[in-house]
């Protein structure tokens, strides 16, 4: 339950699925040295990028099971990546308080982000070459890719000071409409402003940390998972908890969604 079955992920192995087949298993997990943190497939050319607590980045041939290249991205554990395989670059972030660009095809990192804590989540577009970032400290930073400048730390305060000092597990970004949220540690998920980097509200429900979220900002619409056990459907437009999903025996760490239905 720790692991969506749909991905074909088991704590020491990464399977191929083809429909409701299961390819025969190759051990790629114990070749990192120690368990894998996150794990990014590239469907279309077989080939999946993973960030292990060792800190390592690995990029894999599902086919013949071999790594293709591994590289030292963080001191500590890889905690979340964003990938472009159209042209072969993956933003890294870490505990290390970096978040690093790298090229695929030559295995550089071409731009370093020091940023102000440990990096738990990332959303970017590297379309406008922009990122988000969840720090543990309760924070986002939203970066400019291109400059490495950063644009605006995000926080939610009360008369000047950080309210809310917990880590921010997950995070969804639209970069054409300027909006983010945001789910953390204090159980609530926040809806941002990317323009004026204020929070606009706070969505309240779960009984649990906030630990993935997927939004579809066109719709004003999000799932979120927590540690509570349960998925929640919520309104972002007026903060509403739709619908409530129950069936896990465990947290939440991961979801996918297509919100538009069709």
């Amino acid at each position: 339950d720790k692991v969506a079955a749909s991905w074909g992920l088991k704590p020491e192995q990464v399977d191929l699925v083809v429909g409701t087949t299961v390819l025969p298993v190759t051990d790629l997990a114990g070749r990192h040295g120690k368990s894998f943190s996150a794990v990014v497939r590239r469907m279309l050319t077989a080939r999946v990028l993973s960030g292990s607590q060792s800190g390592l980045l690995k990029e894999w041939d599902l086919a013949s099971g071999d790594c293709l290249q591994t590289l030292q991205a963080h001191r500590f554990r890889v905690s979340c990546m964003h990938a472009d395989f159209v042209h072969m670059r993956v933003l890294t972030g870490g505990e290390d308080f970096k978040v690093r660009l790298w090229e695929l095809h030559t295995g550089n990192c071409t731009k370093l982000l020091n940023c102000a804590s440990g990096v738990l989540c990332l959303a970017a577009d590297f379309t406008s070459m922009k990122a988000l970032v969840g720090l543990d400290t309760g924070s986002l930073e939203l970066w400019d890719l291109a400059t490495m400048e950063l644009l605006e730390a995000l926080e939610v305060k009360s008369d000047g000071w950080l309210l809310y000092a917990v880590r921010i597990y997950c995070v969804a970004a639209d970069f054409g409409a300027m909006a983010a949220v945001s789910g953390s540690a204090d159980t609530t998920l926040e809806v941002w402003d990317l323009r004026t980097g204020k929070p606009v509200r706070s969505l309240r429900g779960h009984g649990g940390s906030v630990l993935c979220v997927a939004a579809d900002f066109a719709l004003m619409t999000a799932i979120s998972g927590s540690a509570d056990t349960t998925l929640a459907h919520w309104d972002l437009a007026s903060g509403r908890c739709l619908r409530r999903l129950s069936g896990h025996q465990g947290p939440v760490h991961c979801v996918a969604a297509a919100l538009a239905g069709g």
